[in-house]
């Protein structure tokens, strides 16, 4: 297996690998080394929550879509210090945010959703923590044995592999859903293998953050407990 590390778009083309020892010398045959450039780490962004607010009832989309979410039921001090600038705190019990829906935050075929947790490993009991949810779209949820799961397509989960999770620690996560497979991510390297799926129903319902919306008895409550930076979703 050979690596190569940090390649720009000029390192494109045909390359060989010339093997030497006290016996010869053989050189493979050329492989054509293709790189695809990335584009800005704004292209494609639909939205993107800092938590930097210090205070207040909302937290606000920092991208040229403005959106907003309202928090319910936070207490004082809820806005600390995160890994970038400020980070939201759940208590585990009903804190939740609720950002109206926009055709922006429906996520399709190319996505990819980013976030900085500090979790707490189980709220109040619970084994299935609710980070974020748009209804039957996407979600991302904490579970047993340091598992993080987005359920895709008719509520398919998608995990990533057991004990991918700490608590008490921040750490980094992502998912991306690409050409049929969705890849889960932690502190930018990726976890286990890619899954062959894709994500679920678009809907107009809100993207919550921290647990389900209350919406009738049949709701389920699922909190998420600890810290939340830096959320971004793209549609890429």
């Amino acid at each position: 297996q050979l690596t190569l590390n940090r390649l720009l778009p000029p390192d494109a083309g045909a390359y060989s690998v010339l093997i030497t020892n006290t016996q010869g010398e053989a050189t493979s045959e050329n492989a054509i080394l293709n790189i695809e450039e990335l584009g800005a780490i704004t292209s494609g962004l639909a939205a993107h929550f800092t938590f930097d607010e210090t205070s207040g009832s909302t937290i606000n989309d920092v991208t040229d879509n403005t959106m907003s979410g309202t928090l319910f039921n936070f207490d004082a001090g809820a806005f600390q210090t995160g890994v970038v600038g400020g980070s939201l705190f759940f208590d585990g019990i009903d804190d939740f945010v609720e950002i109206p829906h926009s055709d922006l935050l429906n996520l399709t075929t190319d996505a990819t959703v980013s976030v900085w947790l500090n979790p707490f490993l189980f709220s109040g009991g619970s084994d299935f923590d609710r980070v974020i949810r748009k209804d039957v779209n996407y979600d991302f949820v904490l579970i047993n044995g340091g598992v993080a799961r987005v359920h895709g397509i008719g509520k398919t989960p998608y995990s990533s592999p057991a004990n991918t999770v700490d608590p008490d620690i921040w750490q980094h996560f992502a998912y991306v859903a690409r050409g049929g497979t969705i890849q889960w991510y932690k502190n930018g390297e990726p976890i286990g293998t890619a899954l062959t799926g894709q994500l679920g129903e678009l809907n107009t319902l809100p993207l919550v953050l921290g647990n389900y919306e209350i919406e009738d008895a049949d709701w389920i409550n699922r909190p998420y407990q600890g810290g939340m930076d830096d959320l971004g979703i793209w549609q890429r």
